[in-house]
């Protein structure tokens, strides 16, 4: 072992414990090294939300109803401490997050459950990473909307304790969770207040997990 490993790992004494999980694995892992910091799904998923974009467009529906029921986008605080993962070490830069929320629905518990395809963007080497969700919303009175949902997300981070300034979150493919509560306004425009977790739910040894917490702006189609 090098001499900067030795370093490394004794400057990492300090973190949480991360305990042994009993959930059930969700996918096998991808290797152990940690993923280049400009992956292609990034790329991937901006050229998969601008063609989601374009399909809901009132030019190229070609039924009544566009595919796209709203688009959001916002900036994020990221890897805020104190929160769902208890602590920060990442970069506090913030985050660039988009997210399409798809027309078809499921009626549940007075709301109703919709695809969401999303991607939340760090531009100082931070972790960032893609989702899909099942995205439960009610909509109250006063144009006031609550939203909950569970998903999967992958990310370009580390999955093993070897960075200094990265959580290690133990596995490639994560779990997502996110919480949002906004107001809508004329013309379909809403504002909300939206947060985010990812981690693996103690299925792999390590699991820091990550919380981002922001504003968005939507425009529902």
């Amino acid at each position: 072992m090098t001499n900067c490993s030795l370093i490394s790992n004794s400057l990492r004494t300090d973190r949480a414990p991360t305990p042994t999980g009993t959930m059930k694995t969700v996918t096998a892992i991808l290797g152990s090294k940690a993923p280049a910091r400009r992956s292609t799904w990034l790329h991937c998923l901006s050229g998969a939300i601008l063609m989601g974009v374009l399909a809901g467009s009132p030019a190229s529906a070609q039924t009544a109803r566009p595919l796209i029921e709203e688009l959001r986008l916002g900036v994020l605080a990221h890897d805020v401490p104190n929160l769902w993962s208890g602590f920060s070490i990442e970069t506090h830069r913030p985050d660039l997050n988009g997210e399409v929320i798809l027309s078809p629905s499921l009626d549940l518990w007075g709301g109703k459950v919709r695809p969401a395809i999303g991607g939340t963007w760090n531009f100082d080497h931070g972790t960032s990473k893609a989702y899909a969700d099942a995205r439960w919303q009610y909509e109250a009175g006063l144009g006031v909307f609550f939203g909950l949902g569970i998903g999967a997300a992958i990310h370009n981070g580390y999955r093993d304790p070897t960075s200094l300034d990265h959580k290690a979150l133990g596995s490639q493919l994560l779990f997502h969770f996110p919480a949002e509560i906004g107001v809508r306004f004329a013309g379909g425009q809403s504002v909300s207040l939206y947060f985010e977790h990812i981690s693996n739910g103690y299925t792999k040894r390590s699991n820091e997990g990550l919380d981002d917490l922001g504003v968005r702006y939507g425009f529902k189609f």
